[in-house]
């Protein structure tokens, strides 16, 4: 019988008085490496991808913390503006310590990457987008691209993880995102879809697809956060 995870609860507190949850999956040595992860706009702390992860990165020495964002907390359904979602990204950061590994599925990791990084802001980025943080990476898992979704330069390591038939991020929109950012990974699942899913004639079910996924995020998260 599988053993969960052990599982912690905390608060954080996020500028303009709101407050989300974090879920530490904590089997792991507070020296291990730490991945905070985000889910997508649809999704909250029951995320499937995001509780599968907890169990598997536990049993590769990695610890994780799963966040959702204010309007998850007051159970809304339509998404918080801009400026609160990166504001709670910062926020847990904050509580991270500096050498964690942060990003996500679709929205939550694209938000990690438009507000989380270590060089000086842009020239040219609005000022309340973006603060100086230190982590050791990034990771958007599915994410998406468009006019709204631009990326600020950046020299910290990013692992982009994608699906071929992901109709939000083409693999040439992918790359040229990519191109934006000096430190980019951008390995692509076969067949794979925006959730993750891939079509009955190939034989693979979904946890196949989250395995391997699972074996692009392991050793980037315990490279980056080694360095």
């Amino acid at each position: 019988m599988e053993t969960m995870a052990e599982e912690r609860r905390f608060i954080v507190s996020v500028s303009g008085g709101h407050r989300v949850t974090v879920i530490d999956s904590s089997d792991s040595s507070s020296s291990s490496p730490l991945f905070v992860y985000a889910p997508g706009a649809a999704s909250s702390l029951g995320d499937p991808f995001g509780r599968w992860l907890a169990q598997e990165l536990s049993s590769e020495g990695i610890h994780l913390w799963r966040l959702q964002f204010p309007y998850m907390e007051a159970k809304r359904k339509a998404p918080d503006r801009a400026p609160v979602l990166e504001a709670t990204w910062r926020a847990v950061a904050s509580e991270a310590g500096p050498k964690a590994v942060f990003g996500g599925r679709s929205m939550g990791g694209r938000i990690a990457l438009r507000s989380l990084q270590t060089e000086r802001q842009p020239s040219g980025w609005p000022s309340s987008r973006i603060r100086s943080t230190r982590l050791a990476g990034r990771i958007a898992c599915a994410t998406s691209i468009s006019a709204q979704s631009k990326f600020p330069p950046s020299k910290v390591p990013t692992l982009f993880c994608s699906g071929t038939r992901d109709a939000f991020a083409s693999s040439v929109e992918l790359e040229t995102a990519g191109s934006l950012l000096e430190a980019a990974s951008l390995p692509f699942i076969a067949g794979a879809d925006h959730g993750f899913n891939v079509p009955k004639s190939s034989g693979l079910t979904q946890e196949d697809v989250w395995k391997e996924a699972l074996s692009i995020l392991v050793p980037f998260v315990k490279s980056v956060s080694t360095n």
